[in-house]
Order: structure tokens, then sequence, then C-alpha cells
């Protein structure tokens, strides 16, 4: 058996937990920036500038690598059909049941209930940026769909069944927007050491949406990976904006409130 066979069938499950331990790493590295409030605002600024440079960066080589049908193309078809050869059904069963925390209604109940949260609190700014953050991410996600025009890989499993186009994936770009918003506002209210916990918490979520849409056949890896990256860029940019207006001067951001 090939490493891919190993990896949709018999190793699935340490596959996954191999998935995420990489993504709690990303997630603890994260965390240590949610770790550095006191920091001076331009430095942090600057990671934050070069966070969502990086995510744009890594976009736009996965873009291109799939455009041209280059060797990642040929990853996403063959991982694709090895797991509608090999993966299992009770695997399936389980992973249809996660996948649907990244659906698009399950989100906009939960993204719904954090909104009127924050207006309750009158916490005019971090509501603007959840509005910012969420529906540019999904008003980003259906203009690269329309874009790119990627067909879906076939799966025949009946466990998901999904239409629309393929890149990127719109469940992972949910994902990290709603999850990823959710652990930033979480982290700025608790002390430092929590913060790196909940970013790996949020991080361990986003990663298992986003395997579970490749496992289940109803996306291609680079899908996934692209939805990560831009998704990831939009939302630092939404939330450098709003450190930026927090840190007016009392004098210019008065009428602002958090």
């Amino acid at each position: 058996m090939t490493t891919l066979e190993w990896i949709a069938g018999k190793y699935a499950g340490i596959a996954f937990l191999a998935w995420l331990a990489g993504a709690c790493a990303l997630g603890w590295s994260v965390g240590r920036l949610l770790d550095e409030r006191t920091a001076d605002p331009a430095r942090r600024g600057r990671r934050l500038a070069g966070l969502a440079a990086t995510g744009i960066v890594l976009f736009g080589i996965i873009a291109t690598l799939v455009v041209t049908e280059s060797r990642l193309v040929a990853l996403d078809n063959t991982l694709a059909e090895t797991l509608s050869n090999h993966a299992s059904a009770s695997w399936l069963r389980a992973l249809a049941t996660l996948t649907v925390a990244g659906d698009r209604d399950f989100l906009l109940v939960l993204g719904a209930f954090v909104l009127t949260g924050l207006l309750w609190r009158r916490r005019w700014v971090d509501a603007s940026l959840w509005l910012s953050g969420t529906l540019g991410a999904a008003g980003l996600n259906v203009l690269l769909k329309g874009i790119f025009q990627r067909v879906r890989p076939e799966h025949l499993h009946g466990f998901a069944q999904e239409l629309g186009w393929s890149f990127p994936s719109g469940h992972a770009t949910g994902a990290m927007a709603v999850y990823g918003l959710s652990a930033y506002l979480v982290a700025d209210a608790l002390p430092g050491p929590w913060r790196r916990s909940v970013a790996v918490a949020a991080t361990a979520l986003i990663a298992s949406i986003g395997y579970s849409r490749v496992m289940l056949q109803v996306h291609f890896l680079s899908d996934v990976l692209a939805a990560f990256a831009v998704t990831g860029a939009w939302i630092t940019l939404c939330i450098a904006l709003r450190e930026r207006v927090l840190a007016m001067p009392p004098s210019r951001s008065a009428t602002h409130s958090r």
C-alpha cells in the first residue's frame, strides 16, 4: 500500500492526530502574539502586518499552483481518488458530524449570537470587527470562487453533498473567520497565560473542520489551505485596524468604545 492509502484507510486516525498536532503548534505560535498586548504598538502592528502579508503570499502561491495545473493539483487529485477508494464509512460518518461546525447556517446562528452580545454590551468597535471580519470573509470567498471556478472532487459515499465551486473552501473560510475572531475576542478578556490555550483550542477546531472537508472529498487539500491563508490574512488586517482604533489618543477616540 502507498503512504496515501495508509493515511486514508488504516491509519486515518493517526493522520488526523498528526494534522492536529501541527495545527496546535501553529496556534501556540499565534498565541504568543496574543500575549504581547503590552508590547510597543508599532512593533505589534508590524507583526500583524507581517502575518497578514504571509497569508496573502501563501494564498497567491497556492492559487498560482492550482491555475497552472502543477504537481499540487496532481497531489489533490491523487489524494481525493485514494480517499474515495480507501476511507472507511465509520470514519466518514464521524467527520460528517464534525463538519457541521463549519456549516453556513450553524455559523450564521453563532455569528448572530456573538454580535448580539457585543451590541448588548455596547462594544461598538468589537461589533464592527465582528461584522467586517465575518461578512468580509464570506464576501471574499464568494468572489474568489467565482474567479477560479474550480470543480469539486467527485465522491459517492453520500455522507456529505455540496454544490458550487470548490476553491477556496467555504467551510474553512467560515471556520477561520468565526472561530478565529471568537478566540481573539475571548483571549482579549483573559490574562496572558490563558491566551495561548485559547489560540490552540481554536486552531484545533478550525483545523479539524478543514480536515473533514478533505476527507469527505467535498474539497481538495489546496482548497482548504488556500482558504485558511486568505481568511487568516483578512481577519488579521481587521484585528490590526481594531487595535489601531482603540490605540487612538482620547481626543480622537472619544467617540469609540470597545
